[in-house]
């Protein structure tokens, strides 16, 4: 089992924290490229997840087609919003490149 830190903007934290979103997608790399189920990932701010289930597609759009944008980013109205979103931090290039990986992650809460 792998602990991997990670961080995400408002309102992407806020929604993650309170479980309205239960997956977390990045480009296929690096860390997220080496996660497996089971692994945990760390919030900077110190809460942790358990990662239930990876997911890797060719592209944000595959992704958000076959997972839909209310899991992801549930303050989107559409999967193509959602697409558009996560432009803001990466290219199609990038994408290309790279692929794609929906993190599917639930909270370990305190004891």
């Amino acid at each position: 089992m792998k602990l991997i830190d990670f961080n995400l903007q408002e309102p992407d934290k806020t929604h993650l924290l309170e479980g309205e979103k239960t997956i977390e997608c990045r480009l296929n790399k690096w860390k997220f490229e080496q996660a497996s189920d089971g692994d945990i990932c760390i919030l900077h701010s110190g809460e942790q997840f358990k990662i239930i289930r990876k997911y890797l597609f060719p592209s944000f759009q595959e992704l958000f087609d076959q997972l839909g944008f209310r899991k992801i980013v549930p303050y989107a109205n559409s999967n193509e919003e959602g697409v558009l979103l996560c432009y803001r931090f990466y290219t199609p290039d990038e994408e290309q490149k790279y692929g794609v990986v929906g993190i599917e992650l639930e909270k370990i809460e305190e004891k």
